[in-house]
């Protein structure tokens, strides 16, 4: 609960993502599902991955 998940599981729910977050960042941390643990995911891989809809999302 109140979690975002880093993947859509679903079709007709589009994942969308800022494209500063891939592209500042080499690497993107993931919560596992629990508190105390987190998962790191190259970008590059992640774009690959999940596919997501870029977009502008955040201001500066």
């Amino acid at each position: 609960m109140g979690a975002v998940p880093p993947f859509s599981l679903w079709p007709n729910v589009k994942l969308v993502v800022d494209p500063k977050l891939l592209e500042e960042n080499e690497e993107i941390a993931f919560n596992a599902g629990r508190l105390d643990t987190s998962m790191l995911l190259n970008s590059a891989d992640y774009r690959r991955i999940a596919a997501p809809l870029l977009a502008i999302i955040s201001a500066d």
